[in-house]
């Protein structure tokens, strides 16, 4: 039961100040800038819900991550050592630079315009303006 506990207290913790302080992305925070990650969460929250479209709309690249995470995740039931693959090297990185091309594209048509908003009152701009 100890064992259990000292597992479950740091995920707790996260939930907590999660639920007290909410979820931001410190990217956006500090730059007023979506990071490829922003709208993330929001999608996962859509796709449980069978609201696939809501999903895309948030983060098309929810998409790509999932079906990377199944393919790792049967890859590594199937061989424990598929996660130091070269095969899996090479995927990770092109899901990567699909993921970075997906948001360099979102930046590009729809910023700064929901879901890919400019947050005014980021640390950046809030510095600069303290330094005049």
């Amino acid at each position: 039961m100890k064992s259990l506990t000292k597992q479950l207290l740091p995920i707790l913790l996260i939930a907590g100040c999660i639920a007290v302080i909410g979820w931001y992305c410190p990217i956006q925070e500090i730059t007023g800038i979506p990071c490829p990650g922003c709208g993330m969460s929001t999608a996962f929250y859509y796709f449980v819900q069978g609201r696939f479209q809501e999903a895309y709309f948030f983060n098309p690249a929810f998409y790509v991550l999932l079906v990377f995470a199944l393919i790792s995740g049967v890859g590594w039931l199937k061989n424990r050592q598929f996660l130091q693959s070269t095969l899996w090297r090479w995927l990770f990185w092109l899901v990567m630079l699909i993921w970075f091309c997906i948001w360099l594209l979102r930046m590009i048509y729809i910023y700064p315009n929901w879901p890919m908003i400019y947050m005014e009152d980021n640390l950046l701009q809030r510095f600069i303006l303290w330094m005049h």
